[in-house]
């Protein structure tokens, strides 16, 4: 019935048995909504429509915790008693397993079923709970599963939400190295349970965890396998195109939380096989080749793709991450980004540059030619480690960087600083002598650093209560003289709809003055200047996608006898070869100017002038969009780009054809001065920090 597919690491075992009563399970209705098995595609020789009916049976057997799952229904094709049937049947129940919660709890690995003159009659599903604790240890794993996905914001785009997910798992779980003492121990160090349960696990439990958690925030993935690799990790799916993610070589630096790497993050084929995933028997669970998708290489170049810190979101729906300097691999850029998911561009905005070089453990002589600058932003502070201590800064005012503690002698000793986070209000931070070894594990609550995160503190409370003085006196008679002046300067950053970025600045000076004849003499003056630039620049029908084809013509005949109970391992080799890219579009500016003066005579003069140039350009080059700003054609925007169009306007240097139309920021068909202020306007609103 069935052309034979080819196998995956699953061991399938027949055994004859009788079909005893079946248990059903209360607390999973039979009636809830089923997910949408079309991300599977087909299995084997199976339709589209048989897949997802035999993807249902499964799914309603695990989720009512039944002891059989029967397949011989009226609906539903046969499966013979051979090879390519229950191959295929398989790697389906493997497949729903891996992808859906009710499978969290099910051995996936090993499948069992019963057969009869007609043949194959029902899945025997192996659960790794005893049913008695069943449900209520269902209840408790997806649970927790529910708490971490509830950092997630609903409006991120796929990518931003794959992303945030990615962060977590490498910063709280590790790869687990343990050897255990009984083989049931060893299996759930491959599974989404185990991880769970021990905050450690192989690559298999790294991917199927991620699986999950991705789809409850609604991106679809698939498990990928490589018997050549003994690796798993996973394929998602994205704007109708499938990207590749290893969280487990990813987590590259072991035992030490905020060192993460990108290598392998929403990469295409040729982008994963350059961090050493290079096999020719990439499977999907259902046994499906990978070169068969879609896979698409549009977000190879995203702002993450060189970042060895953790990546955390920031403000204004941007991202903050620490990226190597191109030149200088010991400097690190504390930036700001955004990412447009429907063109593939980054837009990157480098804050400030911090050199730090990590001296090799008792070699003083000799430093380590990476940046090991790890940067955590948590409740409106950016914290960041050097070798030997820890600072913060409000945003990223680099004018206003406080400095939180040094190690201690006992601490330096141990090593240096290598990676850092913040959870529940505590900052966690680890010593050890390099990158890869064993780390020790320190907390300092947030609490103990009131005084250097808020050093103005008890200057506020003293300003607050002669605040409260003044205003007594201007209503009582005084016999005493009194003369306070106070000097309040606000300054508020306001960011409206339409990514229209408004800053307003507003000083006030209160003279007050009281005699003894109680006479009262008050001169309030307020000015209020406000400057907003708006030209809005609108480009229609330009959501391009980036088609790029990767053609592996790959041959392969495998036959593959499996062995019993087969659990995937994984050598763990990155490398460290990464770029970056930023582009940016611009929407719009606004030039409005309010001049106020009021006195307390309640006389008040407003003058206000509002200037709004709109343009408006039409394109239709749906295949490849003009990347404005992106004079050297880097897939970025950035002071290299400014720097660029200096140049030119100087006669320093020429422009390639593509480069001057890139450089048009006003489309006007010419490039001079006013494309160069744009430049700068654009980079300025779209990050001002």
């Amino acid at each position: 019935m069935f052309n034979k597919i080819r196998k995956g690491t699953a061991v399938l075992a027949a055994c004859c048995m009788a079909v005893s009563q079946m248990l059903v399970f209360p607390g999973h209705a039979a009636d809830e909504d089923l997910p949408d098995f079309s991300v599977i595609g087909t299995v084997g020789d199976l339709t589209a429509a048989q897949t997802q009916a035999v993807a249902e049976v499964i799914y309603r057997g695990l989720e009512n915790h039944d002891e059989y799952i029967m397949l011989q229904e009226d609906d539903l094709p046969a499966f013979a008693y051979e090879s390519a049937d229950v191959e295929a049947l398989g790697c389906l129940y493997r497949t729903v397993i891996a992808n859906y919660d009710v499978g969290v709890l099910t051995v996936k690995n090993t499948m069992t079923y019963t057969i009869n003159q007609n043949g194959i009659k029902a899945i025997v599903p192996a659960y790794m709970v005893e049913d008695d604790v069943y449900e209520e240890e269902y209840d408790r794993v997806t649970g927790m599963m529910d708490e971490i996905v509830s950092g997630v914001d609903a409006s991120w785009t796929a990518s931003e939400k794959a992303l945030y997910l990615h962060e977590w798992m490498a910063v709280h779980y590790n790869y687990d190295n343990v050897i255990y003492d009984t083989k049931e121990e060893q299996d759930l160090c491959h599974t989404a349970y185990g991880m769970l349960l021990r905050d450690q696990a192989v690559c298999e439990g790294y991917a199927w965890l991620y699986g999950l958690l991705l789809r409850r925030v609604g991106v679809e993935s698939m498990m990928v396998t490589s018997l050549e690799l003994n690796h798993a990790w996973n394929l998602l799916l994205i704007g109708g195109s499938w990207y590749h993610v290893d969280v487990t070589w990813d987590d590259f630096y072991a035992g030490h939380p905020g060192l993460v790497s990108h290598e392998s993050f929403l990469k295409g084929d040729d982008g994963i096989r350059a961090s050493d995933h290079d096999a020719s028997d990439m499977l999907l669970t259902t046994g499906k080749p990978v070169a068969e998708m879609a896979v698409s290489d549009k977000f190879d170049k995203g702002f993450w793709s060189d970042a060895q810190s953790v990546i955390t979101p920031y403000i204004n729906g941007r991202w903050m991450t620490i990226r190597p300097d191109e030149e200088n691999p010991t400097t690190g850029w504390f930036s700001s980004c955004g990412f447009d998911e429907s063109l593939g561009i980054s837009v990157i905005y480098d804050v400030m540059s911090l050199d730090q070089k990590w001296l090799v453990y008792n070699n003083p002589g000799l430093y380590y030619n990476n940046c090991y600058i790890t940067a955590y932003y948590y409740d409106g502070f950016v914290f960041y480690t050097t070798p030997s201590s820890m600072f913060a800064m409000p945003g990223m005012d680099y004018k206003n960087i406080h400095w939180l503690f040094d190690l201690t002698e006992e601490q330096t000793a141990l090593g240096s600083i290598y990676g850092m986070h913040i959870e529940d209000d505590t900052l966690y931070y680890y010593v050890s002598k390099n990158p890869n070894a064993a780390a020790k594990e320190y907390a300092v609550p947030l609490s103990d650093l009131t005084a250097q995160l808020y050093p103005d503190s008890t200057t506020t409370e003293e300003t607050t209560t002669t605040t409260e003085e003044t205003t007594t006196t201007e209503e009582t008679t005084t016999t005493e003289d009194t003369t306070t002046t106070e000097d309040t300067t606000t300054t508020e950053d306001t960011t409206t709809t339409e990514d229209t970025t408004t800053t307003e600045d507003t000083t006030t000076t209160e003279d007050t003055t009281t005699t003894e004849d109680t006479t009262t003499t008050e001169d309030t003056t307020t000015t209020e200047d406000t400057t907003t630039t708006e030209e809005t620049t609108t480009t229609e029908d330009t959501t391009t996608t980036e088609d790029t084809t990767t053609t592996e013509d790959t041959t392969t005949t495998e036959d593959t006898t499996t062995t019993e109970d087969t659990t995937t391992t994984e050598d763990t080799t990155t490398t460290e070869d990464t770029t970056t890219t930023e582009d940016t579009t611009t929407t719009e500016d606004t030039t409005t100017t309010e001049d106020t003066t009021t006195t307390e005579e309640t006389t008040t003069t407003e003058d206000t002038t509002t200037t709004e140039e709109t343009t408006t350009t039409e394109t239709t080059e749906p295949e490849d969009p003009v990347k404005y700003g992106d004079v050297n054609g880097d897939d970025r925007i950035s002071v290299v780009d400014i720097v660029a169009l200096q140049r030119y306007l100087l006669g320093e240097i020429a422009l390639s054809e593509e480069g001057y139309e890139c450089a048009d920021m006003t489309r006007d068909s010419k490039v001079n001065g006013f494309d160069l202020a744009w430049m700068k306007r654009t980079l300025m609103q779209w990050y001002l920090v």
